[in-house]
């Protein structure tokens, strides 16, 4: 029983961390909301168009846990290539108190003080339309951590997904890095590919990718798998998660 609640546990975190975070990377497309359009999924972040070169999201979900927004201002293209610059802030401190407990829900012991913190997010993501139908996206950008206190390394969750996207908080800065290829192949269907990169005091390489149906209206239904190779403190580990499934809805 004590096996079914940790790994119960864990599926909880999984969702609360791992895929709000990662799905504003997945279809890293520098054009796709058009003014006043918006976008939410089952676990997918809440994405707003404000206008057409100024984009907002953030996981409603997560936000009372983990206060966390991204921005993402598009620019003329330059060369035949698209660009945007992307800025976030995420705020993990209270979740990761919640977290700090003895038993079930667990995952951080209860000793240790965990400070107020925020890591910054700044970076730029390039695209390069191929045809009428496929783009090619590559992003980077530096996460930077403040922190008002000491945070003891003990504290980490050496979890797949969630361990890369804490690193910065015991680091205090964090160099990302993803390649992305999107495709279009018909009135409703449609795919995404990604490898991305973290590099701190460790490094994680992350693979995802999905094929995606769409209904005549603007509801998505998204399948696909997360990929991880990384090294975590006690060595290197791959994991896989197979299946990821989502439901995304645009609407205006």
């Amino acid at each position: 029983m004590s096996g079914i609640r940790k790994t119960a546990g864990y599926i909880f975190l999984l969702l609360l961390l791992l895929i709000p975070l990662q799905a504003q990377n997945i279809k890293n497309n520098v054009y796709e909301l058009n003014k006043g359009e918006k976008e939410i999924g089952v676990l997918a972040p809440f994405r707003l168009a404000i206008t057409d070169s100024v984009e907002v999201s953030a996981h409603p979900l997560l936000f009372l846990l983990a206060p966390n927004i991204k921005m993402r201002l598009k620019n003329q293209s330059f060369r035949g290539f698209d660009w945007a610059s992307e800025h976030g802030l995420f705020c993990p401190t209270i979740l990761l108190r919640l977290l700090a407990r003895k038993g079930t829900g667990g995952f951080i012991s209860p000793e240790f003080a965990i400070p107020p913190m925020i890591a910054v997010y700044n970076g730029f993501v390039f695209s390069k339309k191929i045809g009428e139908q496929q783009r090619v996206s590559l992003s980077a950008g530096v996460s930077y951590a403040l922190r008002a206190g000491s945070l003891n390394k003990r504290v980490s969750i050496d979890l797949p997904f969630i361990y890369p996207r804490l690193a910065v908080f015991f680091s205090n800065y964090q160099i990302r890095a993803a390649l992305e290829y999107n495709g279009v192949f018909s009135q409703r269907w449609s795919m995404a590919f990604s490898v991305d990169g973290f590099s701190a005091e460790d490094f994680a390489l992350e693979n995802k990718a999905y094929i995606a149906w769409s209904s005549k209206g603007k509801t998505h239904v998204r399948a696909g798998y997360y990929l991880s190779y990384a090294r975590y403190p006690f060595g290197v580990q791959a994991h896989l998660i197979v299946p990821v499934l989502d439901v995304v809805w645009r609407f205006k």
